[in-house]
C-alpha cells in the first residue's frame, strides 16, 4: 500500500477525514460494505474512552496518595470522558459522537440501576437532537443495549457467562439483520435499474422519483427515468458535500426527461400535496410551491 494512499486511509479510520480518499477508493468501501467503518460512531468514541479508563484507573490505583484524592475507578472516568471530547472534537464532533459523549456522561456520573441509566442517556439524546427518534439506528442502538443488559443481567460464573453470551448473541441478530437490511446499498446501481426496466417496465411509472445514491451519476439512468416518467425528481444531498452531489451528469439526464428537480440542501424538507388534478410540491426552507 502506497505511503500516500495508507496515511489517508488512517485519518479516515482514525478521525473520519475522508479528505485524503479518492472516488474509485471510496467505490471499493462501498461495494465492499466497508464504508460505515469511516463513519465515527459511538464504537471509536467507546473503544478510546475504554482504553483511557482502565489505563488511567490502573495508573493512578499505583499511587497511594492519589489514591486518597481521588478514588481511582472515579480518576479513570475523569480521564475517559475527557479523553473522549477530545477525539470526537477532533473527530469534527459529528452527531454520532455527540451521542456517544452523552451515554458515556450518564455511564460514569450515575450510582443508578442500568436500566435507568437508559433511559436518561436516551431522553439527554433526544434534548440533544429531538429528530433522532425518527432514524432507525436510533432504536437499533437503544434496543441492542437492552437485550445486553437484558442479557448479563445476572450475576456470572462461568457456565452461566457462556450461557448469557449464546442469549446475548441471538437477541442481538434481529438487530443486526435490520441493520444489514437498512443500510443496504447497491455499488451496481446501473444493472439494478436496466432489470428494473427489464422485468417490470410496465409497473415503474411514478410521479415523484427519489434519485438513487443522493444523484450519483451511477444511478438514475436515462432508460430508467424514461419508464418511471417522474414529475418530480428529489436529491437527498447536503449541502456543499465533498462528493458533489448531485452529479450534474443526472442533472442533465433529469432535465432532459422533463422533470422538476428539488433537493434538500437548497430547499431543506420538501412536502408534497396530491391533488386530484395535480402534485403541489412544498418547500420548508422556502415556503416555495411547484
Amino acid at each position: 500500500m502506497p505511503d500516500a494512499t495508507g496515511e489517508a486511509l488512517v485519518r479516515a479510520l482514525v478521525l473520519g477525514d475522508r479528505s485524503g480518499l479518492r472516488p474509485e477508493q471510496w467505490e471499493v468501501l462501498t461495494c465492499t460494505g466497508t464504508n460505515h467503518l469511516i463513519a465515527i460512531s459511538g464504537l471509536h468514541v467507546g473503544m478510546v474512552a475504554a482504553f483511557l479508563f482502565f489505563l488511567s484507573r490502573w495508573v493512578w490505583s499505583r499511587s497511594a496518595r492519589l489514591t486518597l484524592l481521588i478514588a481511582a475507578p472515579r480518576a479513570g472516568a475523569l480521564a475517559a470522558l475527557g479523553g473522549a471530547v477530545v477525539y470526537s472534537v477532533l473527530a469534527g464532533f459529528a452527531v454520532s459522537t455527540q451521542r456517544a459523549l452523552i451515554m458515556l456522561a450518564v455511564l460514569f456520573s450515575c450510582t443508578v440501576r442500568p436500566a435507568s441509566r437508559i433511559v436518561l442517556a436516551l431522553v439527554g439524546v433526544l434534548i440533544l437532537d429531538p429528530q433522532a427518534v425518527l432514524a432507525y439506528g436510533f432504536w437499533l442502538s437503544f434496543t441492542a443495549v437492552a437485550v445486553l443488559l437484558i442479557a448479563f443481567g445476572q450475576r456470572l460464573g462461568t457456565d452461566k457467562f457462556r450461557r448469557n453470551w449464546g442469549r446475548a448473541q441471538c437477541g442481538r441478530r434481529p438487530g443486526a439483520v435490520a441493520t444489514v437490511a437498512a443500510s443496504v446499498r447497491s455499488c451496481s446501481d446501473a444493472s439494478v435499474e436496466d432489470g428494473l426496466v427489464a422485468t417490470q417496465h410496465g409497473r415503474l411509472v411514478s410521479t415523484i422519483l427519489v434519485a438513487g445514491h443522493h444523484g450519483s451519476a451511477t444511478s438514475t439512468g436515462s432508460a430508467f427515468l424514461a419508464t418511471v416518467a417522474p414529475h418530480f425528481v428529489l436529491y437527498a444531498a447536503g449541502y456543499a458535500n465533498r462528493f458533489g452531489l448531485p452529479n450534474p451528469a443526472v442533472r442533465k439526464r433529469v432535465a432532459a426527461q422533463g422533470a422538476a428537480q428539488l433537493d434538500t440542501a437548497s430547499a431543506g424538507a420538501i412536502s408534497f400535496r396530491l391533488w386530484s388534478h395535480r402534485v403541489e410540491s412544498i418547500s420548508s426552507r422556502k415556503g416555495a410551491r411547484d
